[in-house]
């Protein structure tokens, strides 16, 4: 999808270098966070569990903006404020001023959702006075949004083709108040521009509203650990104090079981409707018992500090209704309850903290997934020291007397969420209450695991190296834009001549006006400098200059046949690629030639033509990169990372020209040896790759890709379950 590692070995040093002087510089070696560190300085690769790769997060806030939102919570309950983000529409897209536009807040942005269904309730935590644990839960939960690693299945292998996340809601209320300051700190210690928000902290925000009667009193219905920690009264009081109100009357609840009762966990056997009513009395008695004879002053703003909450809205304030008639309570509620769904103020602190970071996503931006991703926790099979209740969840016992600092087990372990993971009363909620994410939530088919991985291209084929037999392929003869490999054609047109005079690759190319004009990736020699052939097939494939492409077709034009009349009627007819247009006919003969059948090319360089004339396919890519490779020059060409040019300049001295090759998958050093990147906004990210492994050569071709570096995780990810459906062992797997 998003993340390819080891891309840059200087920078993983440097990261593991800056993480080993903050666990050094931790004051008083934290007992959760020290060991958490050190763990992250074991594996900056990220492919150890509870870990991530550092080095995606030094790119470019305009590069970070496409990457998704990370949104977690200790089960489904969360989903209500991915609701909330998906439905708010509380500021203008365009000038980002306060006030509904009537196009949602975060309609361009994609999310990754994670339910820690296996380690919930969060709340017990600290009521079995586990808060040590439950504080590196959460940095858990954190390091696998920033990561990229989770499993198709809980007994399968991991695997790396998640996205990493730009930013972090903590959509749970317990884990915000045990685990925003640890989370934030970390963020700051490892050096991340990454924006945490909590809900808590949102929802108190929403005091400051209009309509908030201060003459009454506050009520906070949440869970036991979240009540435990004090976080909501002393939010609540900091920030009317900021606002300039004076503190509050606040009282708070804590239910042990409702949030797992919404959820429909196992073992959990009172009925919800009375579990509310138990939880709103205990409510306003607590309130009642706290004023101490006092006059009453009634409950009129009810806090929903559990995001499993508003789940239940109605029969919470139909328990505070029914209350209400009861004469001895009456006076401690008031007559209009006023509710605060902190997942609403989430989504308007969300907005303004990307749009302060600069790293709101924009529509014609492309994401790093088309789709959100949902994620849930569940006990791992291979853990054999795991006690699992008779439901399959962990034993209640072993699930709260774990200690802290075993990072190396993985007792859970993450897979994809979908409907039917879910269980039949979490089903209902979500379908009943919260029908954008229900309809964005995966129905749950069983995934095949002996097929392809998932990926963000949106066509992509895969062939053998050494005799070009399609293999497989997804969509691979349905014609597409290709961008940039249509070079690949164009270079090898020009080998095909210098396979009947050597001296082609001696001839010099004089760059034209018209050449040294031509618009997107440039070779950077200017209008009357030269370059060799030779020379200018590397300024053609390396930087992959347009202009080059240009430049070849102009020089080597006038000694081939003119198009045919088929070929003018499909675009060759155009004036201002006159001069090129038998370079071009030239590439489609070849095409034809080789056995590129759905392939049709009007530029040396691009795709050229109408946005519904397209250029070829995934397969037809695979027929070209086999027959490119075959070319001894051009494989050397292809796999170079840079090379120095010689350009001559019109006054015969010389300049050296660097040109880098855009191609990262020649960077990690696995086998992987060519072909061509290709970039434009209609045809998405693609590359025509080549790798090795063993004595299995593959070609692997892949279109649409959603970022550049999406397409090289794709193609990675394509190569790894090719070989392994070939039964070649490698250490890339």
């Amino acid at each position: 999808m998003f993340i390819h590692r080891n891309r840059n070995l200087g920078a993983i040093v440097c990261g593991v270098l800056h993480l080993a002087l903050a666990v050094g510089s931790l004051s008083g070696e934290d007992a959760v966070t020290a060991p958490f560190d050190a763990h992250l300085v074991g594996s900056p690769e990220g492919s150890a569990a509870f870990t991530f790769d550092r080095s995606v997060y030094e790119a470019e806030a305009k590069e970070r903006a496409a990457l998704p939102i990370g949104v977690f919570d200790s089960g489904i309950g969360g989903l209500t404020v991915f609701e909330a983000l998906l439905t708010a529409d509380n500021f203008d897209n365009e000038t980002l001023k306060p006030g509904p536009d009537g196009k949602p807040d975060f309609e361009d942005e994609r999310f990754i959702y994670l339910g820690d269904q296996a380690n919930m309730p969060y709340g017990n935590y600290s009521k079995e006075g586990k808060t040590d644990y439950l504080r590196e839960l959460i940095l858990k939960d954190a390091t696998f949004l920033l990561g990229n690693r989770h499993r198709s299945e809980a007994g399968a292998d991991p695997r790396f083709d998640k996205p990493p996340v730009k930013a972090v809601v903590i959509a749970c209320n317990t884990a915000t108040a045990y685990g925003l300051d640890d989370l934030r700190a970390a963020v700051k210690r490892w050096n991340l521009p990454v924006p945490v928000i909590g809900v808590v902290e949102a929802g108190a925000r929403g005091l400051l509203g209009d309509g908030q009667d201060r003459d009454q009193a506050i009520g906070v219905l949440a869970t036991v650990g979240t009540c435990a920690s004090e976080v909501y009264p002393k939010t609540i009081q900091s920030t009317l104090g900021r606002g300039g109100h004076a503190p509050a009357i606040v009282t708070q609840h804590g239910s042990a079981d409702l949030a797992a009762i919404i959820e429909g966990e196992p073992g959990f056997d009172t009925p919800m409707a009375e579990q509310i009513e138990n939880d709103v009395r205990a409510l306003v008695e607590t309130h009642r018992e706290s004023r101490g004879g006092q006059s009453a002053i009634p409950l009129g703003t009810v806090m929903l500090g559990c995001t499993h909450f508003p789940l239940v809205l109605g029969e919470i304030e139909n328990a505070f209704a029914s209350l209400k008639t009861d004469p001895e309570l009456a006076p401690w509620i008031a007559d209009k309850r006023n509710y605060i769904d902190p997942a609403a103020w989430t989504a308007r602190q969300l907005f303004q903290e990307l749009a302060r970071n600069r790293i709101r996503v924009q529509a014609a931006q492309q994401p790093a997934t088309k789709h959100d991703a949902f994620y849930l926790s569940v006990p791992n099979p291979n853990f054999e020291e795991a006690v699992l209740s008779p439901e399959g969840g962990l034993d209640h016992a072993y699930k709260y007397g774990r200690e802290i600092g075993r990072l190396e087990v993985e007792d859970t372990v993450v897979i994809p969420m979908t409907r039917a993971a879910l269980t039949e009363s979490g089903r209902r909620l979500v379908r009943d209450n919260l029908p954008e994410s229900w309809s964005r939530l995966p129905a749950g088919e069983p995934e095949d695991l002996d097929g392809p991985p998932l990926v963000t291209a949106e066509a992509w084929a895969i062939a053998d190296g050494e005799t070009g037999e399609l293999l497989w392929e997804y969509r691979g003869q349905e014609p597409r834009k290709t961008a940039s490999i249509t070079k690949t054609m164009a270079a090898l047109v020009v080998l095909s001549l210098a396979e009947e005079d050597p001296a082609v690759l001696d001839e010099v190319v004089t760059f034209s006006e018209a050449a040294d004009k031509t618009g997107g990736s440039t070779s950077s020699v200017k209008a009357g400098e030269k370059v060799t052939v030779r020379e200018g097939l590397y300024g053609l494939l390396l930087p992959s200059g347009n202009d080059m492409g240009n430049a070849l077709a102009e020089h080597f034009s006038p000694r081939l046949d003119p198009p045919t009349e088929a070929m003018l009627a499909e675009g060759l007819d155009n004036p201002v690629h006159a001069r090129r247009a038998n370079f071009i006919a030239e590439m489609n003969r070849l095409a034809r030639k080789i056995g590129m059948e759905n392939t049709f090319y009007r530029l040396a360089y691009g795709d050229g033509g109408t946005p519904a004339q397209k250029t070829s396919t995934a397969a037809d890519l695979c027929r070209l990169g086999f027959h490119a490779l075959s070319n001894p020059l051009l494989r050397k060409i292809v796999g170079t990372r840079r090379h120095l040019g010689t350009i001559t300049l019109p006054d015969g001295s010389t300049r050296e020209q660097p040109w880098e090759n855009t191609n990262d998958l020649l960077g990690l050093d696995r086998g992987y040896d060519g072909i061509k990147t290709g970039f434009t906004r209609s045809a998405g990210r693609c590359l025509l790759a080549s790798g090795k492994r063993g004595d299995r050569h593959l070609i692997v071709a892949v279109l649409g890709s959603d970022s550049a570096k999406a397409r090289d995780t794709d193609a990675r990810n394509l190569f790894r379950w090719a070989w392994r459906r070939m039964t070649i062992p490698t250490s890339d797997r």
